[in-house]
């Protein structure tokens, strides 16, 4: 790689998502079949000032919205509900700097463990879990629909 030209990954940036992302995290969603498929409501729902605790972020260059990660979050533990990077965008290192972005944001709040769920399908994502040190702590018989598959649970236990 030329130095003097910046990668990808070296200029995209990890933001708190805001109620102005959700028309770009929905498109992005409706293009991702393994992405959570969530309602508008719900979205919504992550910025209401009387919904559970959420950290919603999303990766971005040039102003061009390539991912995001929505986690429920509590003092002890955290759990990832969503994670999604564009198709043109995967397999370029935004989906780590996205996921680390969120560990070194939880990592303030001293919590025990984070958790989430994956398809079993999606090694793309698995490989990435585990690369990040999650381990899969079980598994959920025909979880998910269309097309049916388990659901595998992915936990770290913060140091």
């Amino acid at each position: 790689m030329n130095p003097e030209i910046p990668s990808a990954i070296s200029i995209a940036i990890v933001r708190k998502a805001s109620v102005a992302d959700i028309p770009a995290m929905m498109g992005l969603m409706y293009n991702l079949p393994t992405a959570s498929q969530w309602s508008e409501a719900q979205y919504f729902e992550l910025f209401a000032p009387n919904s559970p605790t959420r950290l919603a972020l999303v990766i971005e260059q040039e102003s061009s919205l390539l991912g995001f990660l929505i986690a429920r979050s509590s003092r002890e533990e955290h759990e990832i509900e969503n994670i999604a990077i564009s198709t043109l965008s995967q397999r370029q290192g935004l989906g780590t700097k996205l996921l680390k972005g969120f560990m070194r944001i939880v990592d303030e709040t001293r919590p025990t463990k984070v958790f989430l769920e994956v398809r079993e399908s999606n090694m793309a994502a698995r490989a990435l879990y585990s690369k990040l040190g999650f381990t899969q702590v079980g598994e959920r018989k025909n979880y998910y629909r269309n097309p049916e598959e388990s659901a595998l649970f992915y936990q770290i236990v913060m140091p």
